[in-house]
C-alpha cells in the first residue's frame, strides 16, 4: 500500500483500491461556514475533486464526499454563486442525495417537469449524507400529483367557536403551544390592541394549562378576541404541529367569519395597521401576499410562514386548502420524527401546484414597516422587554 498526491487530493492505495482523501472534509467545512468563509470552502472542494479519475470510472462516491458536496452546494446558494453550483451538479447532481439541489435548479431556471423528475429520485435526509439545512428533504413531496392524490376534507379539521358577521375587516390568526403562548401572547396583543384594533384576532393554542387559562380569563370579554383551544396527546407530538395548526384555522376562519385572514407567528410585534397595506402600499385585496427571501435559497425554503395574507375569495379559499392538504399528507405519510421547514415546503409547493404567479411580496423594507420580531439567535425575553 502506498499514498500520493496529486494537487489538492491524497490518493491511498488500500485492499480495495485507490481512496480519495481530500484536504478539506465536511468539518473543516462547516467551521469555515460559521466563519463566514464560503469562498475557501468552495474554492477547496472544487480544486480537490477537479482533475481526479476516481469518480469518473464508475465507483461509488464516499459518504464524507457526498457531506462534503452537500455543504459545498449550500454554500454556493449563499454567496450566489451560480457558476460553482452548476458545475459540481454537473458532475454529480444526479446522486440521490444531492438531487433535490439539481431539483432547485431546475426551479431556478422555470422547467418545473425537470424539477419533479430529480425531486422524484431525491433520498431523504440521512446524516450521513447532509448538513441540517437538508431537512427538509423529509417533507418534500416526490410526485407532481400530490395534491391530487392526497386531496382533504379541511373544513371541519379544528373545531372552532368562531361566528359569522364579524365586524373586523380582516382577521390575524396565530397558533402555538401552551408554553409558548404564555410567554408571548401580552406582548404581542398590547401593540395590537394599539394598531390594529378594527381586526378579530384568533389564538389557536393546543394543550392549554393553568397559566393559559388565566391569561385567556383576563381577556376573552374583549370584542376583538377569539379564544380557540385543541387538545391533544404530548406523546411523539413534534415542534412543528403547534405552529401548523394555524393554516387550519385560517380556513375555518376565511369560511366563517367571510374575511380575508392574515398568518402570523405569535411572537411578533404589531407596529402599523395592516390597513395601509392596501392605502400606501397599494395592495390588492384579491392577492396572496407572501413573504419570499431575498437571498438564493433552495427554492421551498424561500417562503417564511410567519408573514402571510390570504385573500377572501376562492383563490385564498384553494391556496389554504392545498397548504392544509400538504401537511394533512405529511403527517398521515411519513414516520420521521426529525421534520423541518414543513410550514415553508407547503406553502412553496401549494404555489406550485396552482401555477400562481401573480402575489404580492412582503418585502424586508415593507416588513419592518408593519412588524418587529426576534432575529434568529437573538434572546427573545430581552427583545421583548425593550421593545414591547
Amino acid at each position: 500500500m502506498g499514498t500520493k498526491r496529486i494537487g489538492k487530493i491524497w490518493i491511498q492505495q488500500g485492499k480495495l483500491g485507490y481512496i480519495m482523501k481530500l484536504e478539506i472534509n465536511y468539518n473543516i467545512a462547516l467551521e469555515l461556514f460559521k466563519k463566514k468563509e464560503f469562498r475557501k470552502i468552495i474554492d477547496d472542494c472544487l480544486a480537490g475533486f477537479d482533475n481526479q479519475p476516481i469518480y469518473e470510472t464508475g465507483k461509488k462516491i464516499l459518504d464524507d464526499h457526498i457531506k462534503l458536496l452537500d455543504i459545498t452546494l449550500r454554500t454556493c446558494l449563499m454567496i450566489n454563486d451560480s457558476m460553482s453550483f452548476c458545475k459540481i451538479l454537473e458532475k454529480f447532481g444526479h446522486l440521490s442525495a444531492l438531487s433535490h439541489f439539481s431539483a432547485a435548479n431546475s426551479f431556478f431556471n422555470s422547467n418545473p417537469q425537470e424539477a419533479w423528475y430529480f425531486l422524484s429520485n431525491a433520498s431523504s435526509y440521512n446524516n450521513k449524507h447532509h448538513g441540517f439545512w437538508s431537512l427538509g428533504l423529509n417533507s418534500i413531496p416526490r410526485h407532481q400529483n400530490w395534491f391530487s392524490y392526497n386531496q382533504h376534507d379541511i373544513k371541519g379539521k379544528i373545531t372552532t367557536n368562531l361566528k359569522g358577521d364579524s365586524f373586523a375587516n380582516s382577521a390575524f390568526v396565530f397558533s402555538s403551544n401552551s408554553g409558548y403562548f404564555n410567554k408571548y401572547f401580552e406582548y404581542s396583543y398590547s401593540t395590537l390592541c394599539k394598531t390594529n384594533e378594527n381586526k378579530i384576532f384568533v389564538y389557536h393554542i393546543i394543550n392549554p394549562d393553568e397559566e393559559t387559562e388565566t391569561l385567556v380569563a383576563k381577556y376573552k370579554n374583549n370584542k376583538n378576541i377569539n379564544f380557540n383551544f385543541e387538545y391533544t396527546s404530548e406523546e411523539n407530538k413534534r415542534k412543528d404541529y403547534y405552529a401548523s395548526q394555524r393554516f387550519y384555522i385560517a380556513y375555518e376562519a376565511l369560511n366563517i367569519l367571510n374575511v380575508p385572514v392574515f398568518i402570523f407567528d405569535i411572537d411578533t410585534l404589531f407596529l402599523k395597521n395592516t390597513d395601509h397595506l392596501f392605502i400606501d402600499d397599494k395592495w390588492s385585496t384579491d392577492l396572496l401576499g407572501i413573504k419570499i427571501s431575498p437571498n438564493v435559497e433552495l427554492p421551498w425554503q424561500k417562503i417564511a410562514a410567519g408573514a402571510i395574507y390570504i385573500p377572501n375569495n376562492n383563490t385564498g379559499r384553494d391556496y389554504l386548502k392545498r397548504v392544509c392538504s400538504f401537511i394533512s399528507m405529511i403527517n398521515k405519510n411519513t414516520t420521521h420524527s426529525n421534520l423541518w421547514w414543513i410550514d415553508q415546503n407547503a406553502l412553496f409547493f401549494a404555489l406550485t401546484d396552482m401555477n400562481l404567479n401573480q402575489y404580492q411580496k412582503w418585502t424586508g423594507v415593507l416588513l419592518n414597516k408593519f412588524l418587529s420580531y426576534p432575529k434568529i439567535l437573538e434572546n427573545k425575553e430581552t427583545f421583548f422587554k425593550n421593545n414591547s
